[in-house]
């Protein structure tokens, strides 16, 4: 490996006089750039018994993913439950095929009690759902988090109010 901080030593199984190894490359967690892997075969011989592959690796760094703005909402007291469509979400990156998993928390739980999500991932919209409680008046922050599983990157939070009114 030419960039062993990004590709340390790969491992290479093979058994003469077979046609075919394996070629494992372990990544460093969290790392990203280019490295040239050089496979080299010798055949024992003295002379002309050398022969030398290689191939670039290239990694990316995970992008954070996306979730498209939320309006705010006015809700009369009393209401029944509320469904809110989320849109726009997404890995942040075409290449990244993550498992992505969506939450939502409420600043003011005694007001609007947690969110229920309806998701699959990879789907691109969300339902999200709320009932805020019997005679309640003021507001709530409702955060929306999706997060891709990443160690870096990995988060998207969005916010909106929830404002009771008479």
């Amino acid at each position: 490996s030419s960039n062993p901080r990004l590709v340390p030593a790969p491992m290479i199984r093979y058994a003469s006089p077979t046609n075919r190894a394996t070629l494992t490359l372990k990544l460093v967690p969290n790392g990203s750039g280019i490295a040239t892997i050089t496979v080299t075969v010798n055949d024992g011989s003295r002379s002309n018994n050398l022969v030398h592959q290689s191939f670039t690796v290239t990694v990316l760094p995970n992008q954070p993913p996306t979730l498209d703005p939320i309006a705010n909402v006015i809700v009369n007291q009393n209401a029944t439950a509320q469904t809110i469509s989320l849109t726009g979400i997404a890995a942040g990156s075409p290449t990244e095929n993550q498992m992505l998993r969506v939450s939502a928390s409420s600043s003011n739980p005694r007001l609007v009690p947690v969110s229920m999500i309806h998701y699959t991932s990879p789907a691109g919209t969300a339902l999200l759902t709320f009932k805020p409680v019997m005679n309640g008046l003021g507001v709530a922050t409702i955060t929306v988090t999706v997060n891709d599983g990443g160690s870096r990157n990995n988060l998207v939070r969005r916010s909106f109010t929830d404002r009771k009114s008479t």
